[in-house]
């Protein structure tokens, strides 16, 4: 939160009690579970 600022999107990751937070302007995004990442998504914004 501190680097990114809030996310623009909290929701279900599809994982047991994980959060998905995604960030509209950036191709990143986050899954959080009990106030820690546990995984970073990056996406290639050029490959459709």
């Amino acid at each position: 939160m501190a680097q990114f600022g809030g996310p623009f999107h909290v929701g279900p990751s599809g994982l047991e009690k994980t959060e998905l937070w995604t960030y509209h302007l950036w191709p990143f995004s986050f899954e959080v579970q009990a106030d820690r990442v546990t995984s970073i998504r990056i996406s290639d914004p050029t490959v459709q």
